[in-house]
This record gives C-alpha cells, structure tokens and sequence, in this order.
C-alpha cells in the first residue's frame, strides 16, 4: 500500500469513525474498544487494521513529533488514549513497597528481529506505583498532546498506526530534483536555464516529457526557490521570478481587482495549475504588492504565473512570505521550471 493510499484511508476512517493523525510513514488510527496493558499492542492492531486488507501495521513511537502531529488535529472532546510507550523497569525489580515514586524508563517494542525494543528518552515521567507502568497520550482541542503516565489495569482506546517505515526507490531524469508532496506523491521538478515567453516554456516542458511546475505548498515552494538560489541566475530580470504553470480560470478573467472576496473568483480559486501540475492552490501563495494584495491584474487576456523566488524584490512587500505573481505570458522572457511525475516503488526497511 503506498503513503497516497494510506492517507487517503486515514481520512476516510476519520469521517466515519474516530480521529485519524496522518504520520510520518503512516497514519494513525484509534481503535473503538478499549484495552489494559495485558493486551499486546501489536496484535490489537492487526485486528483493528484487519478492514483495510493491509499488512501494514507498523510501530509508532509517540515522541514529540508524533505529539506535534497530533496538536495539528482539531478536536471537539478530550481524547485519552492508551499509548504503545510503558515502562521497561521488570516487576521481579520491585521491593516490597507498593508506592515508590520513580523515574520511568520508556520502551516501546519494535516488529524488527534485530531492534527488539525503542527506547524513548527524550520525556522525563515518574511512576508512584508498581502498577503504574503505562504511559497514555492526553489530547484535547484546549490543550497540547502530552504523555502521561497511568495504570496498567486502565483500560482505554489505543492508537494504531497504518503503514510501515518505508524506503523510496525511483528514478527520475538527469537534473531534476525529488519531493515528495503532503498527499504521499512523488513529484521532480527541474529549472530550465533558457529565457522564453511562457507559451515556449509550456512547449518546452511538453518537448522534454514535463509540465511546467505546481506546487502543493509553501514547503514545495520553499524546495523550488532553493532550486533558483542554487542556480545563482544572474540573466534577464531575477525579481521578475521563473514560469510556472498556472493561468487565470476563464471564468474569472476580467474580475475587478484581479479577484472577488466572496464567490468563484478567490484568492484561492481565481487562478488553476495547467496539466494537473497540482490540484491546490492557497492564498498564502501569492507575493503580495507594497500597496495590494496579488492578484492584482485585470485584463481580458489569459493571465499566467511566475514564482518569485527573491526574498526582497523592489515592487514586493516585505512582510509577504509568498511565491507567486501574476503577469501576461509575453511579458519579460524568464526561465522555467518543468515537472515530471515520479513512478515509486516501496520497500520495507
């Protein structure tokens, strides 16, 4: 099952069912019925993942990543949740006092025959008992997660993670450059050094097996403008950025002020990525003007996209994060970046 999948399976579980936190290498997925600390995690989780036909149960470590992860999910309750995390100190170690505080020494066990068990240092718990020897996440939409310790015999939910650490394997042409998108996609996107209009940076991408480039996000955006920086360009207008491939929607040409507040013609939506180059767009995208937000072009005429890579360009305000402006295709010959889906094959490490 790839990561696309995984997470598409991850939100659909979450609609029907319970909160689901997409993860590194996975998602995780809480279980229905409750558990003690006398059921292997493991194997409750083979049965909780058995309806979606995968093998994929893997480990989840809950570290501060995975905590962080998880402060990004909204929720309407309190969640409190039995975590893979318990305290590895034997029970034969223990004197004859029931209640001793201590430090707890973090295990979680692994799937791996020569990795038996991750031991987790990096949070400080202490235990009063001898039966207080698990650890549980508490989540709530008021509070940031946190690992907490709790009885053995408490029996809650427990949080199982779909997919398995992973290794990539692929190939893409020479000069292109890997990343791999939020939804699991792999995408390579490389910059063409030759200065054009934009209808002949489309040709030119077409000529190479490419699209002109999209991006997902700001940290796609983040990737292209290393790539420009790398390339040190030094010809044309560098504060006049790099094609990309977007161009206004046919039904939002001529909107006043370049886009509506409210309607089809947002921010957000008055402007679409050519060739599937990506399917979302974001208003925190667009390099804004000193004096207006962008876009800001009227005009009955087809209006494409150039990716500002320059942190300080003269016409920009300097409190704007984003990558892109609206301009006319024949408007400043630029360079381009193309882009080429990658074919992944996945293997278990």
């Amino acid at each position: 099952m790839t990561p696309a999948e995984i997470n598409y399976l991850g939100r659909r579980y979450s609609e029907i069912y319970f909160p689901s936190v997409p993860v590194e290498n996975g998602v995780l997925i809480r279980s229905a019925s409750s558990y003690t600390s006398s059921s292997s995690q493991l194997d409750v989780c083979a049965k909780v993942l058995k309806s979606y036909h995968s093998t994929d149960v893997g480990v989840y470590i809950p570290d501060q990543k995975t905590l962080n992860a998880m402060a990004l999910k909204q929720l309407p309750l309190i969640l409190h949740t039995r975590s893979s995390a318990t305290d590895l100190t034997e029970k034969s170690k223990f004197d004859e006092v029931m209640c001793e505080p201590r430090d707890m020494k973090l295990k979680v066990p692994m799937k791996s025959s020569v990795i038996q068990f991750y031991f987790l240092n990096e949070f400080k718990l202490s235990s009063s008992c001898q039966n207080i020897g698990s650890t549980a996440i508490t989540h709530s939409s008021k509070s940031s997660p946190e690992l907490l310790p709790i009885s053995d015999s408490r029996s809650l939910p427990i949080w199982c993670k779909l997919g398995t650490a992973t290794k990539a394997k692929f190939s893409v042409p020479d000069g292109y450059s890997v990343f791999r998108r939020k939804n699991g996609q792999y995408v390579a996107h490389a910059l063409i050094q030759d200065y054009v209009y934009q209808p002949e940076a489309l040709t030119g991408c077409k000529a190479r097996g490419a699209i002109l480039s999209g991006m997902e996000s700001m940290e796609e955006g983040a990737f292209l403008e290393k790539l420009a920086l790398d390339a040190k360009l030094t010809k044309g207008r560098p504060d006049f950025g790099i094609w990309l491939g977007g161009r206004r929607r046919v039904e939002c040409l001529g909107v006043v002020k370049g886009y509506e507040e409210t309607g089809p013609c947002t921010r957000d939506r008055v402007y679409e990525w050519i060739d599937g180059a990506s399917y979302t767009f974001e208003s925190e995208f667009w390099k804004d003007e000193k004096d207006e937000k962008n876009p800001n072009r009227q005009n009955t005429r087809t209006l494409m996209l150039a990716f500002i890579y320059l942190k300080n360009v003269s016409w920009a305000d300097p409190n704007s994060n984003g990558y892109l402006d609206d301009c006319l295709p024949d408007w400043e010959k630029r360079p381009y970046f193309c882009q080429v889906n990658v074919d992944v094959e996945y293997e278990n490490i």
